[in-house]
C-alpha cells in the first residue's frame, strides 16, 4: 500500500538503486501507515502491522529495527 506513495522512477528503476533511493523504498510501510491512520483510523492494529512488516526477529529489519517479540503479531515476520 505504501509503495504508491514512490516516484514511479525508483519503483520501475532497472539497476541498483542508489542510497537515497533505498532509503526513499525503506519509507514505504511508514506511508502505508500513515494512509491508513487517516483514512481507517479504527484499525490501529493493522497500522501497526503495516509499518513492521518488514521487521526482523533478528532485529535487522526496518524501520524501527524491532527484534524477537517487540514486532507486532500481525506484521508476520
Amino acid at each position: 500500500m505504501g509503495k504508491i506513495g514512490l516516484p514511479d522512477r525508483i519503483l520501475r528503476k532497472p539497476g541498483a538503486l542508489t542510497s537515497e533511493e533505498e532509503e526513499a523504498v525503506r519509507q514505504h510501510s511508514l506511508l502505508g501507515s500513515l494512509m491508513i491512520s487517516q483514512h481507517l483510523p479504527e484499525l490501529d492494529e493493522v497500522r501497526e502491522a503495516v509499518v513492521a512488516h518488514h521487521e526482523r526477529w533478528n532485529g535487522t529489519g526496518y524501520p524501527a529495527q524491532l527484534s524477537g517479540r517487540n514486532i507486532p503479531l500481525l506484521a508476520g515476520s
